[in-house]
């Protein structure tokens, strides 16, 4: 398999989208900006796991869960080598992802969180795969919010408006990889059993 075409706008100091192909599989991670302070130097947290995971998808065998399993061990190996993991489920580094194997003539597609699929047919049919709908509706309340803050307060700046949207944007990511939340990649392999 391999990458025909590729785009990521970073959106930050920071790019935290990350996207490989090896062998038999693709794969597209979509970092969650940090909330919380990084304990990665030089990088935000998000950045630090999108391309750690990348990276360990490009050494390793098995089926999508396989290999995802075997690159959260090894970062949280990693990141609990800096420190003890967060009490707080938003301060955890977390990203969406695709992953894409090929065995003969059978795809395996795994996704986490609001990363989309498409997939086109030889014959031009294009198939959108579902998912990410509730942290999409979450994400849509926070904007929603941000509109609100802009309408009652004019121009805001970045850090103002991070600081007033922060609780609700932290309340939001509390609800990662939990039943009636959703699920993205992180830290804890129990992420993958809301993989669709």
């Amino acid at each position: 398999m391999r990458i025909v075409s590729q785009g990521s706008n970073r959106g930050g100091v920071y790019n935290e989208d990350a996207l490989g192909a090896a062998g038999d599989a693709v794969w597209l991670l979509d970092g969650a900006t940090s909330l919380g302070p990084s304990r990665m130097a030089g990088t935000s947290d998000a950045a630090w796991f999108a391309h750690f995971v990348s990276d360990r998808l490009a050494d390793t065998t098995g089926s999508v869960h396989e290999r995802l399993s075997a690159a959260i061990e090894a970062a949280r190996t990693v990141y609990e080598a800096a420190g003890p993991l967060p009490d707080a489920p938003w301060a955890m580094p977390s990203a969406g992802a695709a992953v894409m194997r090929r065995e003969g003539d059978t795809l395996e597609i795994g996704v986490l969180g609001d990363v989309k699929v498409w997939l086109i047919a030889p014959d031009g049919a294009v198939t959108a795969l579902p998912g990410g709908e509730v942290l999409e509706a979450l994400d849509a309340a926070a904007l929603e919010r941000l509109v609100a803050m802009r309408a009652e307060q004019g121009p805001i700046g970045l850090k103002a408006a991070r600081s007033q949207l922060d609780p609700l944007l932290r309340d939001n990511r509390s609800k990662m990889n939990r039943p009636g939340g959703y699920w993205v990649l992180s830290l804890d392999t129990a992420c993958l059993a809301g993989m669709q």
